[in-house]
C-alpha cells in the first residue's frame, strides 16, 4: 500500500516491480508448461504409431545417429535438437547430452540423409536408400 509521502511516481515504479516480478514467475510456469506439452505430444504420439512399448522387441538401441534418424523419421516433421534428445529418451529411454548430439546431427547431413533449416533438423527428402539402414524400428521408416 502506498503511503501519504509517496508521491505518484514511487507508487507506479513499486507496483511496475511487482508486475515484472509476477511476469517473471508466469513465464517460468509457462516454459515447464510448455515443456510438459511437447513431451505428453511426443509420447502420445509414439504411442498412436504403436512403438513406444517399453522392452518392446521392436525396439532396439542404436548408435546416437541411428536414434536420431529414427526419431526424425517417425515424426515426419522438422524437430530441434532439443526436441530430437527428448524423442529419443521418450522413444529408446535413453539420456543423451546435448553435447553429443550436435555432431552426430551435422554427421548425419554430411552424408546428405538429414537437412538443417535454421534450428530445425529433418529427413532429406533427396536421401540415398541406403539411408533406411539407419532406421531401428519396425521394418522402414513410416512418414507421416
Amino acid at each position: 500500500m502506498a503511503e501519504k509521502s509517496d508521491d505518484p511516481l514511487t507508487v507506479l515504479k513499486r507496483r511496475q516491480t511487482q508486475v515484472r516480478e509476477q511476469l517473471h514467475a508466469l513465464q517460468g510456469e509457462l516454459r515447464r508448461l510448455d515443456k510438459a506439452i511437447e513431451a505428453l505430444s511426443a509420447q502420445s504420439f509414439f504411442y498412436e504409431l504403436g512403438q513406444f512399448a517399453p522392452r518392446s522387441p521392436r525396439r532396439r538401441v542404436g548408435t546416437l545417429k541411428q536414434m536420431a534418424y529414427t526419431v526424425l523419421a517417425m515424426s515426419g516433421r522438422p524437430r530441434t535438437a532439443a526436441q530430437i534428445l527428448n524423442d529419443i529418451e521418450l522413444l529408446f529411454d535413453q539420456k543423451i547430452e546435448r553435447t553429443s548430439m550436435s555432431p552426430q546431427l551435422s554427421r548425419l547431413a554430411q552424408d546428405g540423409l538429414i537437412l538443417r533449416s535454421g534450428n530445425l533438423w529433418s529427413l532429406n527428402p533427396d536421401r540415398p536408400p541406403e539411408a533406411d539402414q539407419y532406421y531401428l524400428i519396425g521394418d522402414g521408416p513410416r512418414l507421416l
